[in-house]
């Protein structure tokens, strides 16, 4: 169909479950029009660098839920332009947001095969892992593997021939039937048939585990932003007949409208009732506490894995107020609830650490704080579990920039960059926000989510324009820190405005301004 991009190659690291991943989003891209086999390649060595998993490594591997808590959390996908396999990574502009994933089942038997063979007429590739040892390996990519040892190596179906023929595979090892998948491997073009394997049907160690597609927002219901306490994805479900209900609590950046809500789906068809409500009190006691019902949606997710419920209409939200997303679950017993967590009694499942008041689950009829669950979200050993529910919200901006009454940069060739510092909002959700134009994802050195995004002057086509980032960004008495990457060098000089508010015109920040504002902005002048 022409929708596969090209063989790529992972030497010399243990990468390829973020070259299995990114296929499946670049395979959408293609296939959407969005993009061609020739200029569609995103950033692996992004994927694997910041991925948030303490202790994995570039060769320490991966998996399909890593690389969902990257790409939903809008990390990236990030171009490879941007961020080349060859150096090493620094978070980026991503080039893709990814709003849905669909997990496709295990196979049960070698002639289980109509739910992959379904969902690559659908998307065009799915990521997924086998078993992989040379010793097993015929001619022109032929393979299978004749024991059952765990997985070690993960690769896109892209594929499938119900006429492949035993006698291709290797002899003495060949399988008892016909047929074989066509794998699309990372281990370039000259491995296998061109880079690719065609695995046996009765391969028991392919598809093991459920495989994956990662879809990209459709252009018309993209966001700007991403609210969200999972940072690192579902890590652990929680099942209860007496839950039925979850929320999460967030504070808008600034003036926005809560366009959609995200979540995981465990047990599909998945009928759910989302309610928002506007002007919450932040850590109150429930998710409602204080605030007013805004808007409801009705509805059912009817695959397995990440869902974007979009809202029948957009709701307001004021600069720095708090809102909160909540979600009924109305057709099963015992529903599941999915969480970022952390376990108690030596059960460290991430380096994640949950914040307080900030997402609930409505427990026998009684909202708790899921970060602080002790006596109700237990298992039958009696282990407790703590963290977040996984719920996003999705956003676009309203507000308009301050009034400018600095000189203009497109005359003069300079550049203007904006953003939005949280300093003073520690307690906010990881939220991405971009807005005014082109956008950029900066995550300062210390830690700080910016959001930003270049404003006149900024010429996308200009390759310093277009690598210039901010590595690094502290404030010390009122006065930004900044670092550039690249140096900006003795050709470019900067000078940095400040704002308290989206309504105040902005003014030079120096020594003379002793409280740090929310908003800057930078002219960068050559």
């Amino acid at each position: 169909m022409g929708w596969i991009t090209p063989v790529r190659n992972q030497n010399p690291w243990g990468t390829c479950w973020t070259f299995s991943a990114l296929a499946t989003v670049e395979t959408q891209l293609v296939k959407t029009g969005r993009a061609t086999t020739n200029d569609c390649d995103l950033s692996e060595r992004n994927m694997a660098s910041l991925h948030g998993f303490a202790g994995a490594g570039l060769n320490d591997g991966g998996n399909n839920d890593m690389a969902a808590a990257y790409l939903l959390r809008w990390e990236g996908a990030v171009s490879e332009a941007a961020s080349p396999y060859s150096e090493p990574a620094e978070p980026k502009n991503p080039s893709v947001h990814v709003q849905k994933l669909v997990w496709i089942p295990v196979r049960n038997d070698v002639d289980d095969n109509d739910a992959l063979k379904n969902a690559i007429m659908e998307y065009g590739a799915v990521s997924t892992c086998f078993r992989y040892s040379s010793l097993f390996e015929g001619k022109d990519g032929a393979y299978y593997c004749t024991n059952t040892q765990s997985v070690n190596h993960a690769v896109t179906v892209v594929g499938w021939d119900d006429d492949y023929p035993v006698i291709k595979f290797l002899e003495g090892k060949r399988p008892s039937s016909k047929g074989a998948w066509l794998v699309k491997n990372s281990w370039g073009k000259g491995e296998g048939d061109g880079g690719y394997l065609h695995i046996s049907y009765c391969d028991r160690t392919f598809m093991a585990y459920p495989g994956a597609v990662f879809v990209p927002a459709d252009p018309d219901e993209d966001y700007t932003a991403c609210y969200g306490y999972d940072r690192l994805g579902a890590y652990l479900w929680y099942c209860d007949d007496g839950l039925h209900s979850w929320a999460a609590v967030f504070r808008s950046a600034w003036n926005e409208e809560l366009a959609a809500v995200g979540m995981y789906v465990d047990d599909p068809p998945f009928d759910y009732v989302i309610s928002v409500y506007t002007n919450v009190t932040l850590g109150g006691e429930s998710p409602m506490q204080g605030g007013a019902l805004a808007a409801t949606k009705t509805g059912t997710v009817s695959h397995w894995g990440y869902a974007t419920i979009h809202l029948d209409a957009p709701v307001a939200l004021a600069d720095h107020t708090a809102f909160s997303v909540v979600v009924e679950n109305t057709n099963k017993d015992e529903p599941i609830m999915l969480m970022c967590c952390h376990g108690d009694d030596g059960g460290n499942y991430t380096t994640f650490t949950p914040v307080a008041r900030r997402t609930y689950a409505k427990c026998d009829g009684i909202w708790v704080d899921t970060s602080d669950t002790d006596e109700i979200l237990d298992d039958e050993t009696g282990k407790t579990f703590r963290g977040n529910v996984c719920l996003k919200a999705y956003t676009r901006s309203t507000a308009a920039a301050p009034s400018d009454d600095t000189p203009g940069g497109g005359d003069s060739g300079g550049n203007m960059m904006m953003w939005l510092h949280n300093e003073y909002d520690t307690d906010l959700s990881y939220a991405t926000s971009w807005t005014f134009g082109a956008y950029a994802n900066l995550v300062g050195a210390n830690g700080r989510t910016l959001f930003a995004s270049w404003l006149a002057g900024f010429d996308p086509a200009d390759p310093e324009d277009s690598d210039l980032q901010i590595t690094g960004f502290s404030i010390s008495n009122g006065v930004p820190q900044i670092s550039w990457s690249p140096c900006l060098g003795t050709n470019r000089t900067y000078t940095v405005y400040g704002a308290e508010d989206l309504s105040c015109e902005w003014r030079e920040v120096d020594l003379s301004l002793s409280t740090a504002c929310r908003f800057f902005k930078i002219r960068v002048s050559r």
